[in-house]
């Protein structure tokens, strides 16, 4: 029976990889680069672009705080070609060494890294911005199940380290729990006397340093690139990103002036320019236009992110479809979202998402 699963596992992969390389030689996958300061459209004729099949929910977060990473690799599945794996794309940002973009594969990536030197200093500094939940873990270990947080243009920026994970290599619906039995193993196994290095984590920030958990965190490692077929990545990842607010509390906080609404038009440009160039790309916003805040959840703002990925006209009205992935069928949403969903993918109007996004990155 292992054998044969192996077996099934090697044929899965192998047609994703092979997938890949005929998406990319057939042109599926478009191969330009877009410039990086283009000239964004005022204003969209909100021109209808399709959404992909569904045959399935999207894949959900499950009990994590890594939105940011199904994101991400939402957008850059959409590049690809191919699904990649959020939790090797959120491993990768929690761990990876952004001093190795320097002399990335990509002359594009290295030369992006050279002429923006206040770039590296920001990848420092979103990777050690992280935070670490003490659920399940009353020492407040940085153990890799345990983080929380992060930034999509960094962690697609980060995702050009190495080739990417095919997520049927390494399923992440539900967040961890499809691995939940390896997860166990290593937690017991960590708490042995560690070894004095870690050569993996060499690179790694100091905010996921612990004695303890550098044990822990090189197991999973370990475990991702025992369990990844990486397939190269047919373009370079440059992510053109915009904000005019940290989060939603800032946003709320903001006073309404034509500044302010002249900011929020523009990440609708920047989004409306990335579909018109089939792209999908990702905002930032707060949960609660989806979904009414529990009576008991301490979260006041809860900030997400999701991708875009359609776009359509009714009558006068621009709707975008907005693909939540935290694991949501549609009956808990608001009445008048829950009419909108689809297999938990929500159209939301032009004034619903100007008036709740504070960010917006996509791929070039």
């Amino acid at each position: 029976m292992v054998d044969q699963l192996r077996t099934l596992r090697f044929i899965a992969v192998a047609a994703v990889i092979a997938a890949a390389a005929d998406a990319a030689a057939s042109g599926v996958v478009d191969l330009k680069i877009l410039p990086e300061n283009p000239r964004y459209p005022s204003r969209s004729e909100c021109r209808t672009v399709d959404p992909p099949p569904f045959e399935k929910m999207p894949l959900s977060q499950g009990d994590t705080a890594i939105c940011f990473a199904y994101a991400a690799s939402a957008m850059i599945s959409k590049r690809v070609g191919f699904e990649v794996s959020p939790l090797d794309i959120a491993t990768t940002f929690f761990f990876g060494s952004p001093y190795d973009l320097r002399s990335s594969k990509w002359k594009q990536v290295s030369d992006f890294i050279r002429t923006h030197p206040g770039r590296m200093q920001t990848l420092v500094w979103d990777q050690n911005q992280v935070d670490i939940s003490p659920d399940e873990n009353p020492g407040g270990r940085p153990y890799v199940d345990r983080l929380e947080g992060g930034e999509e243009d960094s962690a697609a920026l980060l995702a050009n380290l190495k080739g990417l994970c095919p997520n049927a290599d390494l399923p992440s619906h539900e967040g961890f729990e499809q691995l939940r039995k390896h997860i166990f193993r290593m937690r017991f196994a960590s708490l042995r006397k560690p070894n004095l290095c870690f050569r993996p984590l060499a690179g790694s920030p100091r905010k996921v340093r612990d004695d303890i958990a550098d044990n822990y965190n090189a197991r999973w490692l370990k475990l991702v690139e025992e369990k990844c077929r990486r397939v190269d990545s047919p373009v370079p990842l440059l992510p053109v990103s915009y904000r005019f607010a940290q989060d939603q509390e800032e946003f709320l906080s903001m006073d309404i002036t034509p500044s302010l609404r002249k900011k929020q038009a523009k990440i609708l440009d920047m989004a409306n320019y990335a579909l018109d160039h089939n792209r999908h790309p990702v905002v930032g916003y707060s949960y609660y236009i989806l979904q009414p805040r529990a009576s008991d959840d301490p979260d006041r703002f809860a900030d997400h992110s999701s991708a875009v990925i359609a776009r359509k006209k009714e009558g006068n009205t621009c709707y975008y479809m907005v693909e939540d992935n935290s694991g949501e069928t549609c009956y808990r949403f608001h009445p008048h979202i829950r009419e909108r969903c689809v297999l938990g993918r929500v159209w939301l109007s032009e004034d619903e998402l100007k008036g709740a996004v504070y960010s917006v990155i996509y791929l070039r």
